[in-house]
């Protein structure tokens, strides 16, 4: 895999030069670069497969570079320090990314995970998403899901609840269901501004989507299924129910 490394931070170039080289099997390192210019004309001329992208680097963006090069930018995974509305970004919108400073094993990761991935039309999508996402001060709308066969863009409001099966979620909806690769958990932190709630190690289910809740501890939802409160989830779950609903 040809890759380039865009970070305006020589120390940072320097160091995923070495941790590639040490790390990361069947990589070539097609050159770094510390700004836009730079990054577009290298990526250019040496037309890598992944670029690992700084989003804020020397003459503007990350974005800059990529709306520079349109459909010839390469597949992505971006850098960045630890901002809480960036991370969050990248999560909604499934875009894989690494926080400095750098660990060597999620580094490696990442790079197994972008070797054959995403159409050039999906991963743009992906791109469009992030941008859209980092511009609006707003709580995000929607949710990107990247599956194996393809990228679901779906509406928050629309889901109903999510399942847990092992290292996957099942994401329902009134009309799919979505099986994505990431822990209930990750979701169930990231939909919480958006009122959902975890009745169970199993399910995180949308507030609004709630229609009864009976004695028996299951909670009624509105495409008819029907979920179990874990019993030490009961009291927080009763006490959400009667702070949303007042």
């Amino acid at each position: 895999m040809k890759i380039v490394i865009v970070d305006d931070e020589k120390n940072i170039r320097n160091g995923l030069t070495d941790m590639l080289n040490l790390y990361c099997h069947d990589v070539e390192i097609m050159g770094t670069c510390g700004s836009v210019r730079e990054a577009v004309d290298t990526i250019t001329t040496t037309k890598p497969d992944l670029v690992l992208l700084d989003i804020r680097i020397e003459g503007g963006s990350g974005f800059d570079v990529i709306t520079a090069l349109g459909n010839n930018m390469p597949m992505v995974i971006f850098i960045t320090a630890y901002e809480d509305y960036a991370i969050k970004a990248f999560k909604y919108n499934a875009i894989d990314y690494l926080v400095k400073p750098i660990d060597p094993d999620e580094l490696e990761v990442a790079i197994e995970k972008a070797s054959g991935r995403l159409s050039k039309e999906d991963h743009s999508l992906l791109l469009n998403s992030l941008q859209q996402a980092l511009c609006s001060q707003n709580l995000p709308e929607k949710l990107v899901l990247k599956t194996q066969e393809s990228i679901h863009v779906v509406k928050i409001e629309d889901i109903i609840y999510c399942m847990s099966d092992g290292s996957y979620t099942h994401i329902i909806t009134g009309d799919q269901k979505i099986v994505v690769s990431r822990l209930i958990k990750e979701y169930a932190e990231l939909l919480k501004e958006h009122h959902f709630i975890r009745i169970h190690q199993s399910y995180l289910i949308n507030m609004n989507k709630i229609v009864r809740y009976n004695k028996e501890g299951y909670v009624h939802l509105e495409n008819s299924t029907s979920l179990p409160v874990a019993a030490r989830r009961k009291e927080q779950f009763l006490n959400e129910l009667e702070r949303y609903f007042k």
